[in-house]
């Protein structure tokens, strides 16, 4: 069991005596009992790796590079197709896989076309045979395809297998960095904002969420939280944080909800912070 004091400690393989993780936190929950989470040590190995890198090269360099763990993303949503009705209409037989709702963008309109499209049936990822939720095989247990996804390396080309207009097409798909249009874990990193006439913006981040409790944050920040994407058009959602009081604002605080969030100025539509100061 994880209790307090013990976060950070090795998780052993009782049959092995290997580290197979280091424990991290422990899930207090309505209906859950004695669960408890750990970082895998491939995640752990990765880390070491980038580190030893970054630091080899902080090494040539005057002033040493930010130290981030980058994690690979597939760059789109899925859902599962568990339905047997949703199979047919999509003519698998026999196959399974997930279906592939949506594509994500990297902030930019550079860059080669994703080689998966939306609506594609995902059926195989890196040598893995998916079934309808998105669980494969692997290393001996039944787990979801993400596992295998984040022991590959950013940046990496993987085969995959898709379902796609009445036809199973093999690809080579590139996992690059996962990136979010809400920031996660900006760690020693200044929070930027900018004041004008006593209004306050600032890009939404998780760090600005943490100050709510999960259930009582805004619900429109928490759903960018939870689906926002970059886009070519907006890569940070910039939200109005505060209204100091002063003439030039009067009235502007008139229906406040919560850090509305900026979609245009003098109908130019905003783009990011330094778009919005522009």
């Amino acid at each position: 069991a994880i209790n307090s004091g013990n976060s950070g400690g090795p998780l052993v393989d009782a049959a092995t005596a290997n580290i197979v993780g280091v424990a991290f936190q422990k899930l207090v929950a309505r209906g859950v009992e004695l669960q408890g989470h750990a970082v895998p040590a491939p995640l752990i190995q990765r880390f070491l790796g980038e580190a030893a890198a970054t630091c080899s090269s902080a090494a040539a360099e005057t002033s040493s590079p930010p130290l981030h763990l980058r994690l690979p993303s597939l760059g789109c949503d899925y859902q599962s197709l568990e339905p047997p009705a949703l199979r047919r209409s999509l003519g698998l037989g026999d196959r399974a896989g997930i279906l592939i709702s949506r594509l994500h963008h990297g902030g930019s309109g550079s860059g080669p076309p994703p080689s998966m499209r939306r609506g594609d049936v995902l059926l195989e990822f890196n040598g893995y045979p998916l079934d309808e939720l998105g669980f494969c095989d692997l290393l001996g247990r039944r787990m979801h395809f993400a596992a295998a996804r984040d022991l590959c390396l950013v940046g990496a080309s993987v085969p995959i297998k898709v379902w796609r207009e009445g036809a199973e097409i093999a690809l080579e798909h590139t996992l690059n960095p996962a990136r979010y249009l809400v920031p996660r874990g900006q760690f020693d990193v200044r929070p930027r904002y900018f004041i004008c006439g006593g209004l306050v913006f600032q890009p939404l981040s998780h760090e600005y969420l943490q100050g709510w409790s999960a259930n009582d944050r805004p619900p429109h920040l928490q759903n960018l939280f939870l689906g926002g994407h970059l886009t070519p058009g907006r890569t940070e959602a910039v939200m109005l944080s505060q209204v100091l009081a002063d003439e030039a604002n009067a009235g502007y605080d008139s229906g406040w909800v919560g850090a509305p969030i900026v979609q245009a100025v003098n109908g130019v539509e905003i783009r990011d912070l330094s778009h919005l100061v522009e």
